[in-house]
């Protein structure tokens, strides 16, 4: 207490002018001490606060350029083309399996192709049959084993049935009945004849 009361005397006996000067230094040594003490380590946590912001928002705009482009992406749909492709090749073996079908549904039955040769034969008097044999159906598409894929659809196999005629006449007889097999508006297919 007895240092403050010397203060007072001292700044009593000092002019109006220099009590001034001494509240002048007096608040400028309070204001440095202010902001040294309390001021600079608040605005360093400023600082610091507005660097993580300024990053943070950085990570944001990256984030949200980058949601950006996997939206785009969705948009586009990369599988789309495929997709495409996959249903027009979808739509041209429906096609050729209606043709297909349409085409199976005019051919002979295995079991009246032997009756109708035997009818033919019959017709032609120079020529004489005979045998007649159905042997073994054979699948005739029995899918690609090169690469492994077998058809295994019992409804999409077709099969070849193959059926053997033995006949006794002279090459022009013979030649005849295949033109008149060839003519007829029965439907079957024939990939041999030997002679």
């Amino acid at each position: 207490m007895k240092f403050l009361l010397k203060l007072q005397q001292r700044i009593d006996a000092l002019s109006q002018r220099e009590r001034i000067l001494v509240l002048l230094a007096g608040a400028v040594v309070l204001g440095v001490i202010w902001i040294l003490v309390f001021l600079d380590p608040v605005n360093k946590r400023v600082q610091t606060a507005q660097v993580s912001v300024a990053r943070s928002q950085a990570q944001i705009d990256r984030l949200g350029q980058h949601l950006s482009e996997l939206e785009a992406q969705l948009r586009n749909d990369v599988d789309a083309q495929r997709r495409d492709q996959l249903q027009a090749i979808q739509e041209q073996i429906a096609a050729v399996d209606g043709q297909l079908k349409q085409s199976l549904e005019h051919l002979v039955a295995p079991k009246q192709m032997a009756a109708i040769l035997r009818r033919l034969v019959e017709d032609r008097k120079p020529l004489r049959l005979i045998s007649v044999h159905s042997l073994a159906a054979i699948p005739l598409l029995e899918g690609n084993q090169a690469s492994g894929n077998k058809v295994t659809d019992p409804e999409a196999l077709v099969f070849k049935h193959v059926v053997e005629v033995e006949l006794q006449g002279s090459y022009l007889d013979v030649l005849a009945y295949v033109e008149t097999l060839d003519q007829l508006n029965l439907n079957f297919f024939w990939d041999g004849l030997d002679i």
